[in-house]
């Protein structure tokens, strides 16, 4: 979703064309979980469905985020499902927090009132890269400490190139 640009794409229309739809994190929080709740939102607004909020459903998005995402970089023979000879990628969730409980449908109440500190843990291709809510792979602190370095220098060089106006507004500050 483009929603940041103040854009929404024809999801409807392209699913209903067989669009493979894919999700992704490359843009400003790379949280994942607001990135599926933001189309799933944004996509049951832009339908003109007899009975609204039906579609599409949480299973959907999840699809659409892990499927999806496999085949929009043609991987999807070995990435995007839990099948016998794929990589299995997974995340534990902690599903006994207030926002999530209770729930009928784990999914659901994890896609519309989640939270990014609800996981636990994380696999990937099999091996722990996040547990017990450590990451396990980096040094998160070093690396944390590493951007905010990297941002105040970037930041002071575009101040210091002059003000920056976004299209289309003049006289802005």
């Amino acid at each position: 979703m483009a929603a940041n640009r103040g854009v929404s794409p024809p999801i409807p229309a392209l699913r209903e064309a067989g669009c493979t739809i894919c999700l992704g994190s490359d843009n400003n929080n790379n949280d994942m979980f607001a990135v599926m709740r933001v189309a799933m939102l944004t996509e049951r607004i832009r339908r003109q469905d007899e009975h609204p909020g039906m579609f599409p459903q949480p299973e959907d998005i999840l699809r659409d985020a892990a499927l999806g995402g496999a085949q929009a970089v043609r991987l999807g023979d070995r990435l995007g499902l839990l099948e016998v000879g794929r990589q299995a990628d997974i995340i534990v969730l902690d599903t006994q927090r207030p926002h999530l409980v209770p729930a009928g449908r784990i999914l659901s109440a994890w896609l519309h009132n989640g939270q990014t500190s609800d996981v636990e843990s994380v696999l990937v291709d099999g091996e722990f890269i996040m547990r017990d809510r450590r990451i396990l792979t980096v040094d998160e602190e070093s690396i944390l400490a590493e951007a905010s370095r990297v941002g105040k220098r970037v930041w002071a060089e575009v101040e210091a190139a002059g003000p920056v106006e976004p299209p289309g507004r003049t006289g802005w500050r």
